[in-house]
């Protein structure tokens, strides 16, 4: 676009014409400031971050779509803040913003940062939160143990949607995570098996027969062995806690 290039990198006065933009009543104005202002503003500048942020709310799929790409040039992958706030919108009213938000968190930040913010929109009290939660902590192309741990939890969440997510993103996460984190998450899907519900019943149990299917072995040491414990205790007490 235009804008994009006749940017020049750190020019104030540029910047603030560009932000003027981004309320623009024209859907290709206001979605070419938005491209334009990583080129301008410095990595982490928190007032450039906060201005793409809010267009994720937008009404318009194309401004959700460019405030995406332009938070993944703009955000230092570190940024907690940033993590806060693209977690809040996780719980947006509007499906759609959701998901926009979900698609934010892979490009822009690293699962380290992410998982803290996202962590508590797994408690929250409306399943298609946890759901997009669970998205979010999928979307990852790298795995750590924690991410893996706390997908494989929501396999005990009483919501149907948010089980059947975590199990659609599992086969892959255990094929980049580590053994340490595939034999905790297997573990949950253990314990599913003998939750009152069936529901959650069923899905530890098609968890364990796609591993099995895949190729893997259950694992030899439960590091769940001992009392065994509810959701809510595994998730106060820490056990194969993310």
């Amino acid at each position: 676009s235009i804008l994009e290039d006749v940017a020049v990198p750190g020019d104030p006065e540029m910047i603030e014409e560009v932000a003027s933009r981004l309320d623009s009543g024209r859907g290709e104005v206001r979605e070419a400031a938005i491209l334009a202002l990583p080129k301008l503003a410095d990595r982490g500048n928190p007032t450039i971050v906060a201005a793409v942020l809010r267009r994720l709310d937008s009404g318009f799929a194309h401004t959700r779509v460019a405030a995406s790409r332009a938070l993944a040039q703009i955000v230092d992958p570190n940024d907690h803040n940033a993590a806060e706030a693209l977690a809040a919108k996780l719980a947006h009213d509007e499906s759609t913003v959701r998901a926009a938000a979900v698609g934010a968190f892979s490009m822009a930040l690293d699962s380290g940062t992410a998982l803290p913010a996202i962590r508590p929109q797994l408690q929250h009290s409306r399943s298609e939160v946890r759901r997009s939660a669970v998205a979010a902590l999928g979307s990852f192309n790298t795995c750590t143990k924690e991410v893996v741990e706390a997908v494989a939890r929501c396999l005990l969440d009483p919501a149907g949607d948010v089980r059947s997510t975590a199990i659609s993103l599992l086969p892959r996460l255990f094929a980049a995570c580590g053994s340490e984190g595939r034999s905790c998450a297997l573990a949950f899907a253990e314990q599913a098996l003998e939750h009152a519900d069936e529901g959650v019943q069923e899905s530890g149990a098609l968890v364990l027969q796609r591993f099995e299917d895949a190729g893997g072995d259950a694992p030899q040491t439960n590091p769940l062995d001992g009392d065994r414990l509810e959701p809510t205790d595994m998730q106060t007490n820490g056990v194969c806690s993310a």
